[in-house]
């Protein structure tokens, strides 16, 4: 989801099509959008478990805490 935005328009761009992303879920049609850093939802200890659990998507998408 990071790069959604492009990856439509790359997509409609590949396909020939209009593309407008503005209609597309936002804020006011009920999805949440936050307001901080995810990395600051994350204690030192869930950190330490999705490291355990996910650490080949941390590195191949390179996130970090």
């Amino acid at each position: 989801f990071e790069n959604l935005n492009n990856d439509i328009q790359e997509v409609c761009r590949k396909l020939d099509l209009d593309c407008d992303i503005s209609s597309l879920a936002n804020e006011k049609s009920g999805i949440r959008q936050s307001k901080k850093p995810y990395c600051e939802y994350y204690s030192e200890e869930s950190v330490n478990i999705v490291a355990d659990l996910f650490p080949s998507l941390i590195r191949d998408f390179k996130y970090e805490f």
